[in-house]
């Protein structure tokens, strides 16, 4: 004998499946096509899937602020993914001693001296490069921001209706942004 299988129902929702000869109980019902959180529809003895769950505009705001927040990460981060952690760290001294080699200070810059050195560089032409790809850097990590910051503004300003969560999925970051 072939096994059937069996919705079982609770409270009109189905609640399990399983497989048997015959129905064990009269919550039971015979169906090919039904998945637990259905609602079966005893007149019709048909099932239908579960409504989607209604989140709340809090929910919404804060998938949409995580994907937001998701993609700002990965887009600063290809900004450094060239430059090792230590050498990043060394940055705001590598900033501060070309400012100060620019203005012509005579404060120490130990840390242009030795690069620069290193490097085979006058220490005024290795502070101009530092400073041309601090500022880049700076211009495209604010740009990045700004993106972000307005993003989390399009995100608070969604009403709480019955279009949000359509509304809170139009909100993405411009393909161009890069």
């Amino acid at each position: 004998m072939d096994l059937t299988r069996y919705a079982i129902v609770s409270e009109d929702r189905v609640v399990n499946i399983t497989q048997a000869r015959e129905a064990l109980a009269t919550n039971w019902i015979p169906s090919d096509t039904a998945a637990i959180g259905d609602i079966y529809h005893a007149t019709s003895r048909t099932f239908s899937p579960a409504p989607a769950p209604v989140r709340s505009i809090t929910e919404l705001r804060a998938e949409a602020a995580a994907r937001i927040t998701a993609e700002y990460v990965q887009r600063t981060q290809a900004l450094v993914v060239d430059y090792p952690a230590a050498e990043q760290q060394s940055w705001p001294t590598q900033v501060n001693e070309a400012a100060v080699v620019q203005a012509g200070a005579s404060t120490p810059t130990p840390w242009i001296d030795a690069a620069a050195s290193a490097r085979g560089l006058a220490r005024e032409d290795l502070a101009d490069r530092i400073l041309v790809q601090d500022a880049a850097y700076r211009q495209q990590h604010g740009a990045l921001t700004g993106i972000r910051q307005r993003l989390r503004d399009a995100i608070e300003a969604v009403p709480d209706d019955g279009h949000a969560a359509e509304a809170m999925e139009e909100i993405q970051w411009p393909s161009d942004s890069r």
